[in-house]
């Protein structure tokens, strides 16, 4: 071949790859950036983040492939946030997050909550903010601070038993970890080989601290990368949690045993009050003292007998067995079934029908005999955290324990909230049957 036609196509072929190397695909705000203004270049293309109007901002960014995408979003239409000049004007939290870069990690969106979930029973009266940073890999998909602020301080108690009761199942790993000098829990799902899920929880005095990474690869973005985020929070936010421990290494749970009410004197009655676990705390001590009248005190004696007689006259049937396990069913003159099996009560409105050591529920399909317990049923309730209330009843002509509780979510895919569920599962093989959701559940991540 001539020299002369070699040389040429040689150049071409280099200035080819230099067009290639120098269409990589970048952005100036480090992505998906609502609160920052930024230019995402790829090769000759060129996009700059704008208004389409002030509640409509059009974000450009890459794509894992190298193009160039946009997004519309980032403000909700009731909320005081505005687009100008290609970005997301925010309300601060004046100093309740952390508004700057970690390093790598890039501050890219903030909003107030329209409320706290139910962390404490009956104490959900708060303000919440959230602050959300990203990686500008895919080695983290995002991460998310919370910053609960409650009226009162925090008892440690309480706020241990709050944390562990949403998490208690087994899709979840808790940890008691020390970070940076500081008690906290870690709380570890997994959703794909090789990403973990964590959530980091504290508290300080009365305010709930929560950090979320979600599907973070450590081959990709290191430790090192998130210990900044979390040791400024921790810094800011020192953590009060104490995990107290009891002779056997596990917390001491208190355990009240009380004595009846004395007679009414002096328009007061009380009674003693000791728990049996020597906790030396009295967070769930019951009240000792309560005001009366003699009249009063009469009148709760006379309901005390009316109970008696009242348990006098429930018919108790003869004990049965499930999976070698002594059960009795109670029937109670008003009608409907109690199933008792140890500590477990079971109600179900269905007929209950008793045979050779055997208990069976009689469906539209016949008898179908009662073969698990009701923690075998539950352990199978694949999308239920906490459960609130278990009976049996009739599902597709099937006896099933019928299960209802509440998820934990992220509805769309970013407000913690709490799905109630309805899971049926068979009475005689434990099979999941069927599964009721809410209706919104497409719109959040978890349900």
């Amino acid at each position: 071949m001539n020299k002369k036609i070699i040389m040429p196509i040689a150049l071409l072929t280099l200035l080819s790859l230099a067009v290639f190397v120098s269409a990589q695909c970048t952005d100036s705000d480090g992505g998906i950036n609502y609160i920052k203004k930024g230019t995402t270049t790829n090769g000759s293309e060129e996009k700059t983040d704008y208004c389409e109007d002030n509640k409509s901002l059009i974000e450009y960014f890459c794509t894992p492939e190298g193009n160039i995408e946009d997004i519309t979003g980032g403000i909700s239409p009731g909320s005081s946030h505005y687009c100008e000049n290609g970005a997301k004007i925010y309300e601060s939290s004046n100093g309740i997050l952390i508004e700057e870069d970690f390093g790598e990690l890039i501050f890219s969106d903030i909003y107030p909550s329209g409320g706290c979930r139910e962390f404490i029973p009956n104490l959900v009266d708060c303000v919440q903010w959230i602050g959300k940073y990203h990686h500008p890999s895919d080695g983290i998909d995002n991460i998310y601070v919370s910053v609960r602020n409650y009226q009162n301080n925090f008892d440690n108690n309480m706020f241990v038993n709050a944390t562990n009761s949403p998490y208690s199942s087994i899709y979840f790993e808790i940890l008691q970890e020390n970070l940076f000098g500081n008690n906290v829990f870690i709380i570890n799902y997994t959703d794909n080989p090789g990403e973990v899920n964590n959530f980091i929880i504290w508290y300080n005095q009365n305010k709930v601290i929560e950090i979320q990474i979600e599907d973070w690869d450590t081959s990709k973005v290191s430790e090192d990368v998130v210990d900044l985020l979390i040791s400024s929070y921790l810094e800011k936010y020192p953590s009060n949690l104490d995990f107290e421990e009891d002779d056997s290494g596990t917390q001491c749970t208190e355990n009240w045993q009380c004595s009846d009410w004395s007679t009414c004197t002096n328009n007061q009655q009380t009674k003693t009050c000791t728990d049996s676990n020597s906790c030396g705390t009295t967070t769930n001590k019951p009240s000792t003292s309560k005001s009366c009248t003699v009249q009063q005190q009469e009148q709760e004696q006379s309901q005390e007998q009316q109970n008696e007689q009242q348990q006098e006259t429930t018919m108790h049937s003869p004990k049965f067995y499930i999976k070698n396990k002594e059960v009795s069913v109670e029937r109670n003159v008003g009608g409907g079934n109690i199933i008792n099996v140890e500590k477990e009560s079971i109600k179900t409105f269905l007929e209950v029908i008793e045979e050779n050591e055997k208990i069976y529920i009689k469906t539209s399909e016949g008898n179908k005999e009662i073969k698990i317990l009701s923690e075998e049923a539950i352990t199978n309730a694949q999308k239920i955290d906490t459960i609130e209330k278990v009976e049996i009843e009739e599902d597709k002509g099937k006896a099933v324990y019928s299960i209802h509780g509440t998820k934990r979510a992220r509805l769309f895919f970013i407000f913690p909230v709490l799905a109630e569920v309805q899971q049926n599962v068979n009475v005689e093989d434990g099979s999941l049957i069927s599964t009721k959701k809410p209706w919104w559940h497409f719109l959040a991540l978890g349900v």
